[in-house]
């Protein structure tokens, strides 16, 4: 096997007590590392391979061990080479294409290798979605290489990390680190100079495809006589969320990847979540223990229009919503 240089960062991260709660994602500590390898290619999904294998240093845990002898082999043998003489960095994986998932582990992983971007180009699927893009541009990312899937990339230095933010569980010394990062990024970008909502939000998904509000006439006629604004993400671009939530001292969701975007809340901000009662999913509870928030979850009846209680719709109860908007 060519030669590997491995750079320690950081330990395995803090259990966070769950307070007895079930927990469907249980982390997996180990230490994060950046590893730069000799020659080696990476595909579209950012799994890289020497010597015919996968190295799975870089591959979230979850997806380790998933692929077979014919995926690699077919990286090798069915995909069309692209040579690039400079080293290169993989920062993408399987879910890239989702919102939460591509905030909290894939930027992550460029913010661990930010001492590497000038020397090196970053590997990325072709197929991005309007975020992708804006994040890009937030964060001055500029030497990318986008790779169709039918294609492989062939580079004499590969490098990269393992994921730090390892199966919706939050790293307690990376992720405020990270959030700092972001923020002064936003900063240098000018639209965190002045607030352009109120501190006071309650965050919709009227125009999302699930998990809705069942109740959803009552629960906005409620927020409007309290003249707070019911926001649809949707409808604002990635600088205006990023701005409505750094200056929010108080907001409330619908349970969904919008909470993705507490990252940019500064501590002690009130964040309570409105959430199914069956679905026993602790990502974000995860996320604002090392950020410092206040974050309260919210049980919730719903509808049974899913078999998995994260897409079903839900009947948020008026009377905790006006105790937590008065």
């Amino acid at each position: 096997m060519a030669q590997v240089e491995i750079i320690p960062l950081f330990p395995p991260a803090e259990p966070i007590d769950l307070k007895g709660a079930f927990d469907n994602d249980p982390p997996i500590h180990e230490a994060v590392a950046i590893h730069i390898l000799g020659k080696a290619r990476v595909n579209y999904y950012g799994y890289v391979f020497q010597n015919g294998r996968v190295y799975e240093h870089f591959v979230s845990p979850r997806h380790r061990g998933t692929i077979t002898w014919k995926n690699s082999l077919s990286n090798y043998l069915k995909k069309k080479v692209v040579r690039i003489d400079s080293p290169v960095i993989s920062i993408a994986h399987g879910w890239y294409d989702n919102y939460y998932h591509f905030t909290l582990e894939v930027l992550v992983k460029v913010f661990l290798l930010k001492d590497y971007l000038n020397e090196a180009t970053i590997i990325f699927p072709a197929k991005t979605s309007e975020f992708h893009r804006k994040w890009f541009d937030i964060i001055g990312l500029k030497n990318i290489r986008y790779i169709a899937e039918n294609e492989v990339v062939v580079s004499p230095k590969v490098i990269s990390c393992n994921f730090p933010n390892r199966d919706l569980n939050h790293h307690h010394l990376i992720t405020p680190l990270f959030r700092k990062w972001i923020i002064e990024q936003s900063q240098k970008r000018g639209f965190l100079e002045v607030a352009q909502f109120p501190s006071k939000l309650f965050i919709d998904r009227e125009k999302a495809a699930y998990r809705k509000i069942i109740n959803h006439e009552e629960i906005k006629q409620v927020i409007t006589d309290a003249e707070i604004p019911m926001l649809n993400l949707e409808e604002l671009t990635l600088e205006e969320q990023i701005n409505a939530l750094y200056f929010a001292k108080h907001v409330s969701f619908v349970h969904g990847a919008g909470l993705t975007n507490i990252l940019f809340c500064n501590p002690e901000t009130r964040i309570f979540d409105f959430c199914h009662t069956n679905f026993n999913q602790h990502c974000f509870y995860k996320l604002s223990v090392p950020l410092k928030l206040d974050y309260q979850l919210i049980k919730c009846d719903g509808n049974d229009v899913h078999e998995l209680p994260g897409y079903c719709d839900l009947f948020l109860p008026l009377n905790s919503v006006r105790e937590i908007i008065k």
